[in-house]
């Protein structure tokens, strides 16, 4: 065993050791000792189990890690050890994704071939069955299958009595099940000799004596024993119940409470903690409300162990309670609760089912309301989880009430929404549809014929609305009725409904009048584009010149002589009605393309002014129709009067630095500016921390340097700086004068310092003094110099009070309420700085202290263009929003790392610096001697990385050398767990955050097109242990024009699947890709909307030149003598430099307006987007069809991972890492 690993020799059979692990209920110390085992019997590299040969170690370690996963049962790292080759292991997976109708043949078909069926030959049950029989009753427990469920009980009850332990484990199983269904069916008096056992907790309880901790704790009996009680009024024994129930709870998991490894059943625990807690609430809310206190002398204890009551007072204690109590104030106090287990269903559903009983228990005076509120939540939540039979049981307990009497109009609607939307959700399309048109049909006419007023009848209408809603979208998606029809009779019927209601009223249920509007919106754009799309074909412009032909016809027949006229009469009079039909029918069509544009953004406007969420999809959508018809007059006047003036500015901040840039001179005086100028300015004036800084940034994009320069400023960037002046002009006669100053002074300096020449200060290590960077006054006609940590504070001296800036890396959220009191204001700088490692034009490091008195620290950097880094920035935060949108993304916590990128002009930028990070690659090899790299020291007679790199650069056969490298280069990033997270539960949850995130990473960078992912372009934070991508000076495939073409789609290199363990990258890393892209794949759309609005950016070129390309790989520090440009930025950068996020790009961008943009820009950008959507569609192979997510991920795997790619690689990527 490698000592510097593991600390020392053990001489101990390290299988064993994980075997016993597991035993003992400590999963992640057996996943540790069985990877030291492989390691120690692999050479020293930890080899996954599709590698090994031998079948019988490879059924051993499976078996070990199938148990240890076991306990995770939210975790994704069985995949990768679950074959699925056998029913047991299939069993496993439908088990783990919940899908119990497909366990159910298996486990019925296993039970007939298992030895007499719960019997063993020696006539008890053996383990396997006993297994077998609890999962079929789990499985029918969960699908909601009660009746069967009741007879597959009964049915066990003739087997022959249990004798082993196995027969135990199984009676104890169908034990709880049957007080489960007891309780559930309120059957407290029945005689149910087969749910009595002799150590009845009853008799514990009424001797008063204690459980011990090897007592199976059975929490279905205790809850029977509990709403019994309930029922009967007999709060003294309930009280008796709860407090053992408590205590054997907390029993049950007290090895939980000692160590994180054993968390399986913790979350359980509380989940009954918070049942018996509901049960305790109920019954303190029964003795408030009741005149009547307990009598236990009238209850006793029969022989069976239940209790019997007196029916004198059950009735008595019933009459009063139905008289005083009521139970909303309960019911919506444990719903608020809910909130906690929304995404786990069966947790869900078990704390309804015992909120259904205590309600009912309860005898409440309005016990039908409350009913029908809980009936409508799980209905709806069994229907999201797929559990129909559920879904329908509460459907069927609402149409009892509702025979009853008890349902008033509106809940009645609710309950036939809820059942359209199931048979929808069964894939019943007709039904689905024809059940909502006839609930619009019968709220028309209900509406119509009553004389209903105030709420009631708002309620009524905006289920109205609803209801329309829904439907219209299903008939849309099945396209069974005309675009006409849809529009008229559904959605545009819908938003005249809202606006028919009160304003008051549509605000406080602004999500349903919202969804309203939105829909609306969707379905007119979606006609705008099928339209529009449909005008520009081939086939309308060839049908254009028949047109003009036939018309050209026309025009000749009627120049005609009168008696050739007369002649052709009939031709004539035909070709005339032709000709004006087809004329007619194409200007319809023509002119319903801006009809749909202007509906669309109108309906946009109108959803957005409403809602109370930001939107940001929605946005997007608006952003990028309006853009795309920038040109066209009456758009920008519907922007303005439907979008700008209606809709709160804040929901338009994530996306100012894409607004801000479309800004042009003053001597354009379209009504595109016109509605940019009002937009900017009211975001400027309501939240100037967010856009202040842009048009500071924009007035200095003139900044660029090299030949050329002159011509650019010229054509696009004097034209957009003279813009910005002009804003900047207009706000210093506002509120924000104050702090425009400080803050156009403030980055002043920043950009001053970013220029600081640094060079004599190279070959020294100490820190710098920053009073030696001089800041010349160049704003606001003032004049001075200041040393740049005193410059705010002269200029405030000279100029009188100010208004101090936020710190420019601090995260500010948008507000609505447009209130910055608490922003972190600049306080003060750190008296020195220092300068990063390597590189010509060295980023600067400097510490800004806040007026919260945190520090932040800072890279500053100059003579290099930041905006594309901030660009990728934004789509990353777009991209996190959809993945907590996303119930399968949201529970793997998946995201992205992201970091703050302020640029301030093209040639200077500040950054946020991710704090406890190190580049991936500066762990694994060393660039210096001072310290021994992880290869170095668990391999240390190995070759160097400089070797290989040379070794591969010089190999005239790159494949043969990238074999023997691998052969000289053994994988060594499983260490880095092990040496920053030395306990077990730690090391597997920051293990596991790792390989989330480079799954994560990887896919959404591929959707991008990222590339440049060498080893210090990504960090890895020593804390949590996920990855942060930084420098995105590729992307969009910009990567194949590289002068050593990118041959991979991300990086997957020995060294990254090393870190993931013995499951490689099956398991985790495969299911998050999966689900990721599945996420993406549902979002494809919103996805392509947003990136359309990044990608035709006026500020940017997403194309290399062939220099720029050959500088990205070699590190030339020359200036582009072809194009205007920002100088060269190095690409061989310092591992402290590297650890500030966004350590300067490798690719500079060539600034373009659109108006003055080169001719193949527009094509390039086109071409991107079209290259994002095949990858979405799943288009890997141009003569391939569209692959499945499964299928494309693996794809994708083997194309990261194939040593035919990897050896083509350019050698400073470094592909044997």
């Amino acid at each position: 065993m490698n000592d510097a690993a593991y600390g020392c020799m053990v001489d101990v059979d390290l299988l064993a050791v994980a075997r016993a692990a597991v035993r003992v209920n400590m999963p992640y110390s057996a996943m540790q000792y069985l990877e030291m085992w492989l390691e120690n019997h692999h050479g020293g590299k930890i080899t996954s189990l599709s590698s090994l040969d031998n079948d019988n170690i490879v059924s051993t370690l499976r078996d070990i890690l199938v148990e240890a996963y076991s306990f995770d049962s939210d975790g994704d790292g069985i995949y990768g050890v679950n074959d699925g080759r056998t029913v047991k292991s299939q069993l496993l997976k439908y088990n783990r994704e919940d899908q119990y109708a497909n366990a159910l043949p298996l486990y019925d078909i296993s039970l007939q071939f298992s030895n007499q069926h719960v019997l063993d030959r020696d006539g008890t049950a053996s383990s396997n069955t006993t297994q077998l029989v609890g999962g079929m009753l789990a499985s029918l427990q969960s699908l909601g299958y009660n009746h069967l469920l009741d007879g597959y009980l009964q049915s066990l009850d003739h087997k022959r009595q249990p004798t082993n332990r196995s027969s135990g484990l199984a009676a104890s199983q169908a034990l709880e099940h049957k007080y489960k269904l007891a309780w559930k069916r309120m059957q407290w008096e029945a005689v149910l000799p087969t749910i009595l056992m002799p150590q009845d907790i009853w008799s514990k309880l009424k001797a008063g004596s204690k459980t011990s901790a090897t007592d199976v704790f059975s929490h279905q009996q205790m809850l029977f024993q509990g709403l019994r009680a309930v029922a009967h009024g007999d709060f003294r024994s309930l009280q008796r119940v709860t407090s053992k129930a408590k205590e054997q709870i907390i029993q049950s998991v007290q090895l939980s409470l000692h160590s994180f490894e054993s968390t399986k059943d913790s979350y359980s625990a509380l989940v009954y903690l918070q049942g018996i807690h509901e049960i305790e609430e109920l019954a303190d809310f029964m003795r408030k409300s009741s005149p009547v206190v307990d009598s236990p002398i009238l209850s006793t204890v029969t022989p069976t162990g239940l209790k019997t009551y007196s029916s004198s007072l059950d009735g008595a204690l019933v009459t009063s309670r139905q008289k005083s109590l009521t139970t909303m104030p309960l019911l919506e106090r444990w719903q608020r609760r809910h909130g906690q287990i929304k995404d786990d269903f069966d947790k869900a559903e078990s704390l309804l089912g015992l909120e259904e009983v205590l309600l009912q228990v309860s005898k409440a005076t309005d016990e039908a309301q409350v009913l029908t509120k809980l009936y409508l939540d799980l209905a709806s939540l069994s229907r999201k989880a797929g559990r129909i039979a559920v879904a329908y049981r509460a459907l069927m307990k609402l149409e009892q009430l509702d025979e009853r009497g008890s349902l008033n109009i509106y809940d009645k609607m609710q309950w036939q929404i809820q059942k359209a939307k199931l048979l929808w959700k069964q894939q019943e399309a007709r039904s689905a549809i024809w059940t909502g048109k006839k609930l619009c049909s019968e709220l028309t006419a209900y509406l119509d014929g009553s004389s209903m007023t105030g709420s009631e009848a708002t309620s009524l209408q905006l289920l109205h609305v609803k209801v329309l809603t829904i439907t219209g979208k299903w008939i849309a998606s099945l396209r069974s009725e005309s675009s006409q029809v849809i529009l008229e009779d559904f959605f545009q019927k819908a938003t005249n409904i809202i606006n028919g209601i009160a304003t008051e009223a549509v605000s406080e249920r602004a999500r349903d009048t919202s969804k309203a509007h939105f829909a609306l919106a969707e379905f007119m754009a979606a006609m705008y584009q099928q339209v529009s799309t449909r005008v520009a074909s081939r086939e309308w412009l060839a049908g254009k010149k028949v047109v003009n032909a036939r018309f050209e016809e026309l025009q000749e027949l009627t120049t005609l002589k009168e008696h050739m006229q007369n002649e052709n009469r009939a031709h004539i009079h035909a070709l005339n009605k032709e000709v004006k039909h087809d004329v007619n029918e194409r200007s319809k069509v023509e002119a319903s393309v801006d009809q749909f544009l202007i509906g669309a953004l109108c309906s946009y406007g109108k959803g957005l002014s409403l809602s109370s969420q930001a939107e940001l999809d929605m946005v997007f959508r608006v952003l990028s129709l309006w853009f795309t018809n920038q040109r066209k007059a009456d758009i920008n006047r519907v922007v303005i009067e439907e979008v700008i003036d209606m809709v709160s500015s804040y929901k338009f901040v994530p996306l100012s630095y894409q607004i801000i840039s479309r800004i042009s001179s003053s001597s354009d005086t379209g009504t595109f500016q016109i509605a940019l100028h009002k937009l900017v300015m009211k975001m400027s004036v309501q939240h100037p921390h967010h856009t202040l800084i842009q048009l500071i940034a924009l007035k200095n994009s003139g900044d660029v340097e090299g030949k050329g320069a002159l011509q650019f400023r010229t054509n696009v960037g004097d034209a957009k700086a003279e813009g910005a002046k002009v804003y900047l002009a207009e706000l210093m006669k506002t509120e924000q004068r104050e702090l425009l100053e400080s803050l156009d002074s403030m980055a002043n300096a920043y950009v001053q310092l970013a220029l600081f020449d640094t060079s004599e200060y190279h070959s020294q290590k100490k820190k710098i003094p920053l009073s030696k960077v001089t800041i010349f006054e160049t704003n606001s006609g003032r004049s001075g110099t200041a040393p740049f940590d005193q410059y705010l504070r002269a200029r405030t001296r000279r100029g009188g009070s100010t208004v101090m800036p936020a710190v420019l890396t601090s995260h500010i959220s948008p507000e609505a309420d447009m209130d910055y009191s608490n922003v972190v204001r600049t306080y003060s700088f750190e008296p020195h700085f220092s300068i990063t490692d390597s590189g010509i034009h060295r980023p600067k490091i400097i510490y800004c202290h806040g007026s919260d008195g945190e520090s932040y620290k800072q890279l500053v950097k100059g003579h290099d263009d930041t905006r594309q880094d901030l660009v990728i920035e934004q789509v990353f935060d777009t991209m996190n929003q959809f993945l907590m949108e996303e119930k399968a993304t949201r529970k793997r916590k998946l995201r992205l790392r992201t970091y703050r990128v302020v640029p301030l002009s093209p040639i200077a930028g500040v950054l946020e610096w991710v704090e406890n990070t190190t580049p991936w690659g500066s762990y694994l090899v060393s660039r210096t001697s001072k310290k021994l790299s992880a290869h170095e020291r668990y391999h240390p007679h190995e070759w160097k990385h400089t070797e290989c790199r040379q070794y591969l650069k010089n190999a005239p056969e790159k494949l043969p050398a990238f074999l023997e490298i691998q052969a000289n280069f053994t994988p060594v990033f499983h260490h880095f767990f092990l040496e920053r997270f030395p306990d077990a539960a730690v090391w597997y949850h920051r293990r596991l955050a790792y390989v989330q995130s480079t799954a994560v990473t990887s896919i959404v960078g591929y959707i991008l097109g990222i590339g440049d992912r060498h080893s210090q372009n990504i960090l890895i934070h020593e804390g949590t242990g996920e990855l942060v991508h930084i420098d995105f000076g590729v992307v969009f495939d910009q990567g194949m024009a590289l002068y050593t073409p990118e041959t991979v789609p991300f990086r997957l290199t020995r060294d990254m699947v090393d870190g993931m363990g013995v499951s490689g990258v099956d398991g985790v890393f495969s299911r998050c890709c999966e689900v990721t892209l599945q996420l993406l794949r549902k979002k494809s759309a919103s996805v392509v909307t947003i990136l359309e609005v990044f990608v035709h950016d006026p500020l940017y070129r997403w194309t290399l030149s062939p220099l720029k390309a050959l500088r990205i790989q070699e590190g030339e520090e020359e200036q582009d003598r072809t194009k205007p440009s920002v100088r060269s930025r190095s690409s061989s950068r310092s591992n402290s430099s590297k650890r500030a996020t966004g350590t300067g790009n490798t690719n500079e961008t060539q600034p373009a307006d659109e108006m003055h943009a080169e001719p193949g820009s527009a094509d390039a950008a086109a071409r991107a987007l079209i290259r994002v959507k095949q990858k979405l569609e799943g288009y890997e192979d141009p003569n391939g069809s569209a692959l499945s997510i499964e299928g494309q991920v693996k794809h994708l795997l083997s194309v990261a991972q194939d040593p035919h790619n990897l050896c083509k690689l350019f050698p400073g990527w470094a592909p044997w890492l």
